[in-house]
């Protein structure tokens, strides 16, 4: 039992040092992005990212992280769960002017 106990000390310790050192995953645009860059969102599957792209091909964009979640027919949780990696306002939409350089 002691032994058993060790391990799984050992294995939860490791388990925190692989969290820390995760380097942040920056958000992702839903209608710029590719499929790399949706896999890199923690528990998005490929096959989630691949539907996700499907969609957005079929529809032209999504209109916001709510009907992306809709089209999907996401649970509200795993909504919860991308929103913090996901983003799908242009710079037209927030007031910010694009000059060509």
């Amino acid at each position: 039992m002691l032994v058993y106990r060790k391990q799984v000390l050992v294995y939860v310790e490791l388990l925190e040092r692989i969290k820390r050192s995760r380097k942040p995953v920056p958000p992702v645009h839903l209608n710029e992005c590719e499929l790399a860059d949706l896999l890199r969102i923690p528990e998005f599957t490929e096959k989630l990212a691949v539907r996700t792209l499907q969609v957005r091909e079929q529809i032209g964009g999504f209109r916001s992280i709510e009907h992306f979640g809709l089209l999907l027919e996401l649970p509200p949780r795993f909504l919860d769960q991308f929103r913090p990696y996901l983003y799908n306002v242009s710079l037209h939409e927030v007031g910010v002017a694009v000059v060509d350089a």
